[in-house]
């Protein structure tokens, strides 16, 4: 955006918000008949209405609070309302921005960019050739690279380079919305040079992945064993089959495909768990081993206790004896005594 439409579309914006500049009217409907498609989102009133690119940054860029019910991209003159997803389309932008999000936030090499936030793009006119169009698009999920010579600024609401890749949640609730995805912005993405651009479709019948190759063009990312990988964000791979299933984050640790971007802190401490339990094992193990030779030892002890009472017993028995061997050799020496004395006659 040049510096003059920005200047003019933060005055006016403020203005308005001010009240001193009044929100444009809607069109009736032969107006939005004139030339231009009439409105296809019933909470969009001012679909298809076309305004001029200033009046599209002061007025529909950031919906102005009580005024606009839908958020609108602007297409060479012409507003274009953003459809609102429904719950299944939501669970795999959800899940999907999750994988993204945490790819991001551990290599640290890219910055995403959604909520609504656009960026302007000047790219060849299909239907007038030698012609520029311009158009403003609020992609699902933009993906910036450090790398990239524009930076998108902390406190900026729009971003003023080209993203290096672009997903898209298909909009399916007409043709007009499945067209515009998958053929209005995969051609206005492959001429403004974006090096990747995502179709996520959770019927899978829309559903594309699109890299630039060396013409300029779009060329379709086959999957190897069924795995996408990016080039753009390399290491950045996902399981297609998860589309459907959009297994936990936590369920994903260990995962060979997701295992070295996905909660590498939870894996880092599910590992030292694991390896903790190996040692306390190990350390039950051992107590185990000593308790056996503590019960061997014991068992040893009462043997020899039991030894070492029938040896008393048995010191005991021979005592008594030796104390009877001694009164009967006693007896037999008195008796001799007393046969020497004369005091018994023999005969």
């Amino acid at each position: 955006m040049s510096p003059l439409v920005s200047k003019q579309k933060n005055d006016t914006l403020g203005s308005a918000r001010n009240g001193k500049l009044s929100i444009p009217p809607k069109q009736d409907e032969e107006q939005h008949q004139s030339g231009h498609r009439t409105p296809q989102i019933w909470h969009a009133p001012y679909d298809g209405m076309q305004v001029t690119e200033e009046e599209y940054w002061a007025y529909y860029y950031e919906s102005a609070p009580g005024e606009f019910d839908a958020s609108y991209e602007w297409n060479n003159g012409i507003l274009e309302a953003k459809p609102v997803a429904n719950q299944i389309q939501a669970n795999l932008y959800n899940w999907f921005f999750g994988i993204l999000f945490q790819f991001v936030r551990v290599n640290r090499i890219a910055i995403l960019m959604n909520l609504e936030l656009g960026f302007r793009i000047e790219v060849d006119d299909p239907n007038n050739p030698g012609l520029k169009k311009l158009a403003v698009r609020k992609p699902d999920i933009g993906v910036i690279l450090n790398e990239n010579e524009i930076p998108w600024l902390p406190h900026e609401r729009t971003y003023h380079g080209i993203c290096d890749m672009v997903i898209e949640s298909l909009s399916d609730s007409n043709e007009d919305e499945v067209k515009r995805d998958t053929v209005t912005k995969r051609q206005e993405y492959q001429d403004a040079g974006i090096r990747e651009y995502f179709i996520l479709d959770p019927s899978g019948e829309n559903q594309h992945f699109y890299r630039l190759d060396k013409l300029g063009q779009y060329a379709k990312i086959s999957p190897i064993y069924g795995i996408i990988h990016s080039e753009v964000l390399p290491g950045f791979q996902f399981r297609l089959s998860d589309f459907s299933q959009q297994p936990d984050m936590e369920d994903l640790v260990g995962d060979e495909v997701y295992e070295k971007y996905i909660l590498p802190k939870y894996q880092a401490t599910v590992k030292q768990l694991e390896v903790q339990r190996i040692h306390v094992k190990e350390a039950d193990a051992r107590a185990e081993e000593e308790r056996q030779r503590a019960a061997e030892a014991d068992a040893r002890s009462e043997e020899e206790r039991q030894r070492a009472a029938e040896a008393n017993t048995r010191a005991k028995e021979a005592e008594a004896l030796a104390r009877q061997e001694r009164q009967r050799r006693e007896e037999l020496e008195a008796f001799v005594a007393q046969m020497k004395s004369g005091k018994f006659d023999i005969d």
